[in-house]
């Protein structure tokens, strides 16, 4: 499969404490205007008024910053699914779905990413919870009424440690709820 979406990479990308952290997001939406695909996460990442959504902005302060703008120099960021979504409700097909793993290997392999966070149960569910699983469980992380596992994953010889969250557009969605959750993930791994 070729990747659609390239991922964005920050400019200090590494340069954190966070160290090599790619942080995965769902899907795009196509806007009806004409769009290069290739390019289309790198120019909603870097532009302040499109992180100013409450995917980002609930992002940025699980990781204690006041917006994304803070954050987006010092990670990788990039969509599982390989297609654009037309409406925020829309659901992936299972083959759409099904871009996910090869588009993740890909953004491993590609920015040397050895941690990650992914912020889409159903992709996470969808890569994770099925026969022939790529990765290897590490373990489950509980706190707050609220579980996470924790997966090592490899690509072009590059493990990752990766873990998935609730979209952080979901109803419902408290920062405090996983903030316990992404801050033993990084302290472990």
């Amino acid at each position: 499969m070729k990747t659609i979406f390239r991922p964005h990479v920050g400019k200090r990308f590494g340069e954190s404490p966070l160290g090599t952290l790619l942080i995965l997001g769902d899907s795009h939406y196509d806007f009806g205007v004409e769009q290069d695909a290739a390019a289309h996460t790198g120019e909603v990442v870097s532009n302040d008024e499109w992180v100013q959504a409450r995917f980002f902005k609930n992002v940025a302060k699980l990781f204690g910053k006041n917006d994304f703008t803070q954050l987006r120099d010092f990670v990788a960021f990039g969509n599982a699914v390989q297609q654009f979504m037309t409406l925020p409700t829309q659901r992936p097909t299972t083959a759409e779905m099904d871009t996910a793993e090869d588009a993740i290997k890909e953004y491993i392999a590609e920015t040397g990413a050895t941690r990650m966070v992914v912020f889409s149960v159903r992709v996470w569910e969808h890569l994770f919870n099925k026969p022939k699983t790529w990765g290897r469980y590490l373990e489950t992380l509980e706190a707050n009424g609220r579980r996470a596992t924790v997966w090592e994953l490899e690509s072009n010889g590059i493990r990752c440690h990766a873990i998935g969250f609730q979209h952080p557009s979901a109803r419902g969605w408290s920062k405090d709820q996983w903030q316990p959750l992404l801050d033993e993930f990084l302290r472990k791994y």
